[in-house]
């Protein structure tokens, strides 16, 4: 580390290897030698290109059925803008065409985010795939974004880091089968893959 251009600090590489042992993918034999080892999940993560939370997300989804869901909240989380246009509840009351429109869009969200277990994260998933599985063309497809007030830009750019990510967990030996999906109408499940994957520091209650 030290040959290198611009090598990090003493305490960022600290940092780094207190998260990946908090992840579970890489264990330090001990105090003195302070040799550090990838485990098995570390290995399957320095194959995926992507941050180490979010490729356990992925490997997680995979093992626990709900592949698919991973895929769509890893997309979610490493996009560059948040799927949902903000709509200022302040003035959703007012009697306008728009302002009911609003009123309905925030309900539709609230009762997703109930049926999904009240998690921001799984509500990811829940919007990702209901509008890439949603049946009908083009202007069916819109017709649900603009019910939940869905930004179409942000969604096109999910469903692009969903592929590149599905190629990355596919090459990584997490393929898509039969069982990588066989829980993925459990948000229980969804759930809980997700906070196996980003708990304690990326995840609150």
């Amino acid at each position: 580390m030290s040959k290198l251009i611009d090598p990090p600090s003493l305490t960022a590489i600290e940092a780094a290897i207190s998260s990946l042992q908090k992840l579970g993918a890489l264990v330090t034999s001990s105090v003195e030698q302070r040799r550090s080892t990838l485990t098995p999940l570390g290995l399957h993560l320095a194959g995926i290109p992507a941050p180490p939370c979010i490729g356990k997300l992925l490997v997680m989804g995979t093992l626990l059925g709900c592949r698919s869901a991973a895929l769509a909240v890893a997309a979610g989380l490493s996009g560059g803008k948040s799927p949902f246009f903000r709509i200022d509840r302040r003035f959703i009351d007012n009697d306008t065409q728009e302002g009911y429109k609003n009123k309905i869009r925030l309900d539709e969200r609230d009762k997703l985010f109930e049926s999904v277990g009240n998690s921001d994260h799984a509500m990811l998933a829940a919007i990702y795939i209901g509008w890439d599985t949603f049946p009908g063309g083009g202007g069916m497809k819109r017709g649900y974004l603009d019910s939940l007030g869905l930004n179409p830009n942000a969604m096109r750019d999910m469903k692009q880091l969903v592929k590149q990510l599905d190629a990355a967990l596919a090459s990584a030996g997490f393929r898509s089968t039969q069982d990588s999906d066989m829980n993925g109408n459990s948000w229980r499940v969804i759930r809980s893959c997700i906070v196996s994957a980003l708990a304690p520091s990326q995840i609150a209650r």
